[in-house]
């Protein structure tokens, strides 16, 4: 699990302090509110299961992420395996 830590919480070593803002741990630190920015990226996908009768799917992005959604359902790519969405 990665986290960032405050300026209080950095390690020092040999009476210098360590400036890693983020750290990895097998425990969870205090629960606080913090306003983060997540982005998400879609390339592409490859070798999707064929679900139109005429042997391809028209595939289309839906991104959840907590109470947001994104659905790009009205940008599907007809008749498509290997889509590049690009997004």
């Amino acid at each position: 699990m990665i986290y960032k830590i405050s300026e209080s919480d950095y390690d020092v070593e040999d009476g210098e302090q360590k400036y890693s803002a983020y750290k990895l741990s097998k425990w969870m630190p205090p629960s606080v509110n913090t306003k983060v920015l997540v982005r998400v990226y879609v390339a592409g996908a490859k070798d999707i299961h064929p679900i139109n009768d005429d042997g391809f799917s028209d595939p289309y992005l839906l991104v959840k992420l907590g109470d947001q959604v994104r659905n790009e359902r009205e940008n599907h790519l007809d008749k498509n395996l290997n889509p590049r969405f690009g997004k």
